[in-house]
């Protein structure tokens, strides 16, 4: 009997303990302050070739440059990248930054494509464009 009992409090101290550790936890919410990963991506559809003689090379030196126009107006230097705030902070951060880099874009020309940013962390698009020819 004194066994039984042992178990029962023993059970009785494991569940109240998981009880106030889930209680106290972390606050999961989407708007609490922490790192976000983004994710910025370009996927060409179309590129006019005009007399090129080495196009390939043309077409990575245009997709470049309109990930770098990005990547610019970001203030960042690599096509993953974090920020930190609430999640709706630093969405619009990228969102604000990202309508910057159309002009830019704008003025590239070479063919169609879209560009991506997706927040990693909350697994969701926060971006995108349509670069027409």
């Amino acid at each position: 009997m004194k066994k039984l009992m042992m178990a029962a409090v023993a059970l009785i101290c494991m569940t109240m303990t998981s009880v106030a550790l889930t209680a106290c936890g972390g606050d999961d919410s989407n708007d609490s302050p922490r790192t976000h990963s983004y994710a910025l991506t370009f996927e060409m559809s179309s590129y006019s070739y005009i007399g090129d003689v080495d196009a390939t090379e043309t077409v990575i030196t245009w997709a470049n440059s309109i990930l770098s126009a990005y990547e610019s107006a970001l203030g960042v230097s690599s096509e993953t990248f974090t920020l930190n705030g609430t999640q709706s902070e630093c969405d619009k951060k990228v969102q604000d930054a990202c309508k910057k880099a159309e002009a830019t874009v704008a003025t590239i020309k070479g063919g169609s494509g879209t560009v991506t940013v997706r927040n990693i962390t909350a697994n969701k698009t926060v971006y995108t464009y349509q670069v027409q020819p």
